[in-house]
Parts: C-alpha cells; sequence; structure tokens
C-alpha cells in the first residue's frame, strides 16, 4: 500500500475495502460502490512510489541474506 492510501485508512478505519479493518457490508452492490470510490479516490495503482534503501536483506529466517556493497560510484 502507499502512503496517501495508508494514511486515509489510519484516519478512517474501514474506509478501505481491501484493507486490514474492512467492514462487513450488507450487500454485494454496498461492496462494489465503496471499491468504485476507493479507486477513484486514490487510483487502482499508486501514483507515487517510495524508495526504501537498506544495508542488509534477509528472508526465510536468515536463510537467504543481501548485504548491499558500496555504490557503484565509489568503487
Amino acid at each position: 500500500m502507499y502512503m496517501p492510501a495508508a494514511i486515509a485508512e489510519m484516519i478512517n478505519p474501514g474506509l478501505n475495502p481491501f484493507g486490514k479493518y474492512n467492514k462487513d457490508f450488507s450487500s454485494e452492490s454496498e461492496k462494489e460502490t465503496a471499491v468504485i470510490n476507493w479507486i477513484a479516490q486514490h487510483g487502482k495503482d499508486p501514483s507515487v512510489a517510495i524508495g526504501l534503501q537498506a544495508c542488509q536483506i534477509s528472508w526465510d529466517d536468515d536463510e537467504y541474506i543481501y548485504r548491499a556493497s558500496l555504490p557503484w560510484w565509489r568503487c
């Protein structure tokens, strides 16, 4: 999830029909309306990307570890 949608969901839990705190809809048409409104407001895909930087990444209980080296301009 990207930041504008995450902030909107934090401010109004249940607003995001796909989110962690999505509400139970009484009908399928009510859910469809919520999805259409969410997409109209936030879009299907994020319009901005956030770049994260880490020096070490591991997964599968440290079975796989990737350590970043110096940037190419410093080698």
